[in-house]
Order: C-alpha cells, then structure tokens, then sequence
C-alpha cells in the first residue's frame, strides 16, 4: 500500500530556501526599479527644453502617476477660493446694549454719580449739557442698529481688501445646533471703527433736522463710549475651511500606458515632456507596508510551492534536498540575469516589451533534466513566473508569458538518450517561445519592436540550453544524478562493471539483460521511471562476478553447492546483494542504482537452502530449529517503485527459465504465483505500488515474456543446418 506523502527534508533546510528565494526576488525587483527609475532620472537630467533628442523614450509599463505639481496647483487655488470669514459676537452686543440699559436707568433715575461711573467725567457732563434730554431713546436705537448691522475693525477689513477678496462671509452662531451665515459684498457700506462718526452723523438726520451741532458731538462721545466692534475675522474658522476645501481636491493622475512615446528621436523636448519624466522618475517610491505586504506575499507562495516540490518529486531525502538546493541556488542566478537582462535591454535597446529578455526558460528545463521528471519543473515555472510578475514594468500577463513558456518547453523535454538531440528540443522552444512573443507583442504593440524581441527571446533559450549542456555533465559528476544521458551511459556494454559481468559471469549478464528488459516494460506501464527500471536490472547482480560459478545460471554440469554445508552456500549467495552495493558505490553509481543492487531481494529468504538446511537435521522431529534469519537477506524491502519492479522481474526471469514447452497461460499463471507471493511476505508493503499498478506490471511483464520465449518457425533440415 501507497504511504502518505510527508515533507522529506529538514525544516531548516527548507525555510532557508524559502528566504534565499524570497529576499532574492525582493533583491531582483528594488533594484530593477531603482534601474528604470535610474533611466528616467538619466534622461531628466541630462536634457533641457528645446533640445533636440537623440534617441526615443518609452513608458516601460502601464502606470498611474499623481501629478504632484499640478495637485499642489489646485490645493492653493481650492484655499484661495475660500472666503475669509467673520464672526458676530452675541457676548459683546449683549454686553454693550445692557450696559447702556444701565446708563439709561441711572440716568432717568437722576443717579449722576453712577453715569458718571459709566461715562466717565467728560462723557458725563456731555449728556447732562444735553438740550434735548429725550435724545437718549434714539442713542439706543442707533446703537441697537449698529449692533445688529456689526461692527467691525477697519483694519481687518483692509486686510482682506489688499489680498484680493471682494467678499466675505459673515458666520454668526445663536447656538450650538443653529448657525446662520451670509456673503458681505465690500462694495456695500460696512461699520467700521473708522467711519463711525459720520456713521452716527447720517443716522441722526434722519430723526431730526433741530438737533444741534453741539448735540451731536455729545451723542457721539456717548455712544463711541459703548460701542466696540462685535464683528471680528474668525481666523481658526477661515482656516479650517480652507484646510477642507484642500481635503476635498482629488490628486491629479497621469496615465502612462506601456509603450507610450516620452520623447521621440529628433524632436526637439518640450518642458512638458521634462516634467513627465520627473514624474516617471519617482513612479516607484513604494511604502513600508507595501514592501511588507509584497515579501509576505512572496514568502508565502514560495513556501507553498516549494513544499508541493518536496512532496510531489520522487527521491529520497537526500536527493530532494539536493534538488530543493539546486532549484534555489539557480532560481537566485536566474533572478541576477534577469537584472543583467532588463538593464541590457533598456539601456542598449530601449526595449518596450521587456518579457523577451526574461530568462524564463532555463530553471524548468534545467530541473526537468536533472530530475527527469516534469513536476519539479513545472514548479521552478511558477516560482520564476510569480517572482517575474513583481518586477516593475511588468503585469499580471508577465506571469502567463512566463509560465507558458516554461512549461510548454519542460513539457518539449522528451528525455533523450543522446545529448545531440537537445538541438532538436531547442529548435522547438525557439519556436514555442517566438509564437508566445508574437502573440503578446501584436496583443500590446503591434509590430513594434517585434524583431528586437523575437532575436532577444531566442538568444534566451539558446543561452538557456548552453548553459544546461554545460551544467549537466558537472552536476551529474558533483552530485551523481540519474539524469537520462547519465543512466544511457551506463547501460552501453562498454561500462567497465557490466564488461567484467559479461565476461566473469556470461549468465548472469544474460539473465540481468533480460530482467532489464522486463523491467523497463513494466515501468514504462505504471509511469514510473523506465530508465532507472531497465539500469536496475542491469546492474542488479553485479556482485555475482566474485563467485559467479555458485549461481546456477553460471554452472554447468557441476554444482559448487554439493560440496558445501547449505548455511555457507546461503551465506555465498546472500554475499552477492553487498558485494554488489559495494562496488555500485565505488563506481559512484547514481544511489537510486545502487539501492535497486542492494535491496532487490529485501528481506526475503533463500527458500532452497533453507529446506535443504531442514531436510540434513536428524530426522527426530527438531527440524523447525533451523533458524530462518541464517538463510534471510539481510537488507531493506524496496520502498521504490523501481526497485519493487526489479525485485519481481528477476524472480519471474529466473523461473521463467524453468518451464517446460513456455506458453502465454503458463507464464500468466506463474508470475501471478510469484506476485502473490512478495504480497504475502510483506516484501512490497513501502513500494507504493497499488493493486492496479501491480496488475498493469503482471500484464507488461507477460507480454514481454510471451515475445522473448515466442515460438519459432519450423524450418526443412537443410535450412536448419545453414542458419542455427
């Protein structure tokens, strides 16, 4: 049965992959933006209006940039417009009209002491100079008016004036839920300290004709001993509604649509278009928060696939984690050239469709290669596509240009056997990635800049396969990886272990070429690793070249194992499974090899001498005191798919061999019998293999034995004896 998948490294390991990867794409983007920025900035400074430019500029993305000239512009405009604004004190009217009701009372009530208390002296001895004493009443009239109208500073009043208003708004509040506020025209009569008397002065003809000239200097000393102005420039409230009329004032946003012309070649540059590439300039100023939020974000989906990595590619923990380091040490090389590739490609080329100089090709293909398997790499495209969407100047299509190309040429990798067939797959990515590229470039551009784009992305994937035909051999050597062009080296007979098989143990080879055979069907059925199946059975018996002739399929009429006591023929031939591990190991072969050397036995026991231990026991009933631990491999049951495969051919080969007249149901019949067999002593219980793959295997394997044992044609005598 299948175990459940778990996280097959260390979790240090791990985290540490998921930051190298994370800070190296925030790495990647700051200073990609500060280049672009850079660019701007370069172009900013070194021209002036009226030049004539020497080349054309482009806007490297779409982007929304606030104008923050022209905003400040309207904000002062907004403040301007706002009226200065005064305020009617309902305190200081009140307090001015009962204080006169004071003097009033005083006065009709003959209390000269307290008018003069109010007056003072002078003032006093005007009203009682008075001739006309009922002139009281109308000082209050007027003074009433005068509150009610307001009456203000004369000085504030110009102040407004000379800083350009016409008008102003007269706020008065009654409480603190009822306002009232109207607009003053300047061009209306106003009360001011300054022209109070000839105020007074106008107000009082229009009650009388007889009042003396005397008279009205006394009423005015009496009533400018009252008034104060109650109408005063209300300068927190004029603030706050300029602060609010600023508030309202929405940005002022410059749209720049990826590959908009800044500046085109031999025209001559306006302010305006100096102003604009201030703007661009500053575009990518970004916070803290949107920092943070973009690294958690990166971490987060970095973590997310690196675990599907993880626990989705088949390896041990030790070859998944030198899989997770290769990935991650050559996604932070990739994310280097692809700041190499955008610089290059803006400041030599000018680029506006900057996806053709990504580097998007080569992790995927490179970990499809190195793992032979399509799953790794289709990972490495997500983590370079998501990276490569962050970079400025991209979008959201920058993820699926990125992703497709990569996944359409890690599914183009067909796993060749030779390395002359790469040239085959790069012509196809060429060609895969140059249609991606005229799709988006007529989608955005048009032709423009097509031949630019399609030379740069095919110089991508070809640089991108050098250095994967370069990397390959190094990696195979400094790590011992199984990659396809590795496992069909070993397989050519010329391999100095199978040379010294072949000819120490001429069966041997025989039957392992067979069980290499059946192997590779079988895997090849059930989707697992055909290569590593068909190597496996190669090498599998190796360690039969130390005493090939105590294996029946080297022996002849004669069998070393008469001679032998059945506990050291078990031990003979349990020696050949660690004879075997050890030389795998010394030749450096790829560990999943030697695993299939080592355990495709498991722990199964040598049935034969086994019984024949039995059968030598004094025939006294003891003969269960055999211990079976003596005639048990000793080492682990296969907990690959591969490996179980192995260990099923060979058994079904060797007993193949043994059946009299070979036909299609006596096969059938025997390799169920042996299939059975493993299942019942537990021997497949980590292979994950499933009841359907075993099946599939049985129907692989007796189609591959049905063709190997295939009846032969009859032929006359005399054609017989030219061609045996």
């Amino acid at each position: 049965m299948p175990t459940k998948n778990k996280l097959k490294i260390s979790k240090s390991l791990f985290l540490i992959c998921v930051l190298l990867i994370s800070l190296a794409a925030a790495a990647m983007t700051a200073l990609i933006t500060f280049n672009t920025d850079a660019d701007y900035r370069r172009y900013y400074t070194q021209l002036v209006a009226g030049q004539i430019a020497d080349e054309s500029i482009y806007v490297r993305s779409d982007i929304d940039v606030v104008d923050i000239d022209a905003t400040n512009k309207l904000k002062e405009d907004a403040a301007a417009s706002v009226l200065p604004v005064f305020s009617y004190s309902q305190k200081e009217t009140l307090e001015m009209i009962t204080s006169f009701d004071e003097l009033r009372s005083a006065y009709l009530a003959g209390n000269h002491d307290k008018v003069e208390e109010i007056l003072g002296t002078s003032v006093a001895l005007s009203l009682e100079n008075m001739h006309n004493k009922s002139m009281l009443a109308i000082m209050y009239e007027i003074l009433v008016h005068i509150c009610n109208a307001g009456y203000y500073k004369a000085d504030e009043i110009a102040k407004i004036q000379l800083d350009g208003f016409d008008s102003f708004t007269l706020f008065n509040r009654y409480n603190e839920t009822d306002d009232d506020e109207t607009v003053v025209d300047l061009s209306s009569f106003i009360i001011t300290d300054f022209n109070i008397t000839s105020y007074i002065v106008s107000i009082l003809n229009l009650y009388a004709n007889d009042i003396t000239i005397q008279d009205i200097h006394y009423i005015r000393d009496v009533l400018t001993a009252f008034l104060k102005p109650n109408v005063h420039y209300d300068n927190l409230l004029s603030e706050e509604r300029k602060a609010t009329a600023v508030e309202s004032v929405l940005p002022v946003i410059l749209k720049f649509n990826r590959g908009d012309v800044i500046l085109e070649r031999d025209h001559v540059v306006t302010q305006d278009q100096l102003r604009q590439l201030r703007l661009l300039s500053n575009q990518s100023h970004l916070s803290i928060e949107e920092i943070a939020l973009d690294f958690v974000f990166t971490v987060f989906v970095i973590a997310l696939l690196l675990y599907l990595f993880v626990n989705r590619t088949k390896g041990d923990k030790n070859r998944l984690t030198i899989y997770v380091s290769l990935m991650t040490f050559f996604v932070v090389v990739t994310f280097a050239l692809t700041y190499f590739h955008i610089k290059y490609a803006i400041n030599v080329f000018n680029a506006t469709y900057l996806e053709a100089f990504l580097p998007v090709v080569f992790v995927p293909v490179l970990m499809t290669v190195v793992t032979g398997q399509r799953f790794p790499g289709i990972i490495a495209s997500l983590i370079v596509s998501v990276c490569m969407m962050l970079v400025p100047n991209m979008t959201v299509m920058t993820f699926f240009y990125s992703l497709f190309c990569g996944v359409a040429c890690v599914y183009l990798v067909r796993f060749f056997t030779r390395r002359v067939d790469t040239f085959f797959q790069w012509t196809s990515s060429v060609l895969t990635v140059s249609v991606m590229d005229i799709f988006f470039i007529l989608r955005e551009y048009g032709f423009y800049d097509i031949q630019i784009s399609l030379l740069a992305s095919a110089a991508c994937v070809t640089v991108a396969f050098l250095l994967i035909s370069t990397l390959l051999p190094i990696l195979e050597k400094v790590f011992n990886l199984p990659t396809t062009f590795r496992l069909n080296e070993l397989s050519y007979i010329d391999s100095s272990l199978l040379t010294r098989l072949a000819k120490a143990a001429p069966g041997t080879y025989s039957h392992s070429q067979n069980v290499a055979e059946l192997a590779r069907s079988a895997a090849t059925a059930i989707n697992a690793n055909p290569m590593i199946a068909y190597i496996g059975g190669l090498y599998h018996d190796i360690g039969k070249t130390e005493h090939p002739e105590y294996f029946v399929e080297n022996q002849g009429e004669e069998n070393k194992h008469d001679e032998i006591n059945p506990h050291l023929s078990a031990s003979i031939i349990r020696n050949h499974v660690k004879a075997g591990a050890q030389r795998g190991r010394e030749a450096r072969l790829p560990s999943e090899i030697v695993d299939i050397i080592e355990n495709h036995h498991g722990n199964d026991v040598i049935a034969y001498f086994y019984n024949e231990a039995k059968k030598l026991q004094p025939l006294t009933g003891h003969e269960n005191e055999v211990d079976s631990s003596d005639f048990r491999y000793q080492a682990k049951i296969p907990s690959s798919k591969e490996c179980a495969i192995v260990m099923i051919v060979d058994s079904i080969e060797a007993a193949a061999r043994t059946v009299a007249s070979p036909t299609p149901a006596k096969f059938s019949k025997l390799i169920h019998q042996i299939v059975l067999s493993k299942i019942e002593k537990g021997l497949l219980n980590n292979s994950h293999l499933t009841m359907k793959d075993i099946e599939t295997i049985e129907d692989a394997v007796l189609k591959t034995l049905s063709a190997q044992y295939h009846n032969r044609i009859e032929y006359p005598d005399e054609e017989k004896k030219g061609y045996n």
